[in-house]
């Protein structure tokens, strides 16, 4: 198997160096685009922005398995400038509570290395989601005036540190999944396999990217859709055990079927299997639309930048369950992908002879009718 000439890690590290909000991803867009053509990918486009990559052409009605990561993460949208130059801000996706009183700073990205603070003077109708909230109006004072409106304004934490086994960054949901899909990818080029890379938008505001290309049919109803995310660690889903097989999301149950190709595949010590039930993913978009879905996750802490305390935090992972991500995506894309492989339950589907003899029954020693 050829290596890798980029590592995983660095591969994270550019995108996590990049903003991204909803509607706001064409500089995700842009890196992902430059690294397909470095790895010598094939990479298009759809109307929408979504990206779809393969190793060898493969045309997303051809695909057999198609991965799917988004390129979007939470944060604040500068909508106008008000008459006493402050600024509105409309918030998108879930964004933690802290995030919404009154001297929180953000950051308003213009640029590479280029950016203005902003400050939050006031926040009206705030509604509450859980762990997180929204706003249709939150109120900004920068400490430079801007003229290129809509902007966003992302929360005011790094964006990617390696902290030796651990892996932190401002949007690690999704661009892990991003880096994850690229990184097995690259690694595949000798596969002929007819496996695909998408690459969605503003999946945080309701899985838009997804719901559009699911709708409009662009892969074929046949194509096994896994979805490559991060979500909330959790007693079952823990940080260090392994990339996870997620068997569903907070909105659907996940295709038993579709997910024996990631048990095949699985290298049982670096993998767990668990409901991952804090918010929704991709693979349910594409099942409201009769796709057989499965996924992958990695345990995310400080979900959507919010650790259990309430406090600001980076999303952190375990740098080893992201590589056990990596491997577990790229063995999907070298198996044999002509048939679906039979699920390790199938004995399951054996007639169990030798027990049902103990449960033979006759008249006497039965209260039923054996003969029905």
């Amino acid at each position: 198997m050829k290596q890798p000439d980029i590592h995983p890690i660095d591969i994270l590290e550019t995108l996590c160096r990049i903003p991204t909000l909803s509607y706001y991803e064409r500089g995700i867009a842009e890196a992902i685009w430059q690294m397909c053509e470095r790895f010598d990918l094939h990479v298009t486009s759809d109307r929408w922005g979504n990206l779809f990559a393969s190793c060898h052409g493969v045309p997303p009605s051809e695909a057999r398995v198609a991965f799917v990561a988004h390129m979007d993460h939470p944060g604040f949208e500068l909508v106008e400038r008000n008459a006493d130059g402050t600024y509105r801000a409309v918030s998108h996706g879930g964004v933690p509570r802290v995030a919404f009183v009154q001297g929180m700073q953000l950051g308003v990205p213009l640029g590479i290395d280029d950016g203005v603070m902003a400050v939050v003077t006031a926040a009206e109708d705030i509604e509450e989601r859980g762990r997180f909230a929204s706003s249709k109006s939150v109120t900004l004072e920068l400490d430079e005036a801007i003229d290129d409106l809509p902007a966003m304004a992302v929360l005011p934490v790094a964006d990617f540190v390696y902290d030796g086994g651990w892996l932190r960054g401002r949007a690690l949901d999704d661009l892990a999944g991003c880096a994850t899909i690229l990184a097995a990818l690259n690694d595949s080029k000798d596969s002929n396999q007819p496996v695909i890379g998408i690459f969605t938008r503003a999946e945080e505001v309701g899985l838009v990217g997804a719901r559009l290309i699911a709708s409009e049919g662009r892969i074929n109803r046949d194509c096994v859709v896994v979805s490559v995310e991060t979500s909330l660690k959790s007693d079952t889903a823990r940080q260090g055990d392994g990339v996870v097989i997620r068997v569903g999301d907070r909105m659907t149950t996940f295709d038993h079927l579709a997910e024996s190709i990631l048990v095949k595949n699985a290298n049982a010590k670096y993998t767990q299997r668990a409901l991952m039930s804090a918010g929704g993913c991709e693979a349910s978009a594409f099942a409201a639309h009769g796709y057989r879905v499965t996924g992958t996750s990695l345990p995310l802490g400080a979900w959507h930048n919010m650790e259990d305390d309430g406090s600001l935090a980076m999303e952190y992972v375990s740098a080893l369950d992201f590589e056990a991500g990596v491997e577990l995506v790229t063995a999907v894309m070298h198996s044999d992908l002509e048939q679906l492989p039979p699920s390790r339950s199938n004995p399951l589907s054996e007639n169990p002879d030798a027990e049902a003899k103990r449960l033979v029954v006759d008249d006497t020693d039965w209260p039923l009718d054996a003969n029905a």
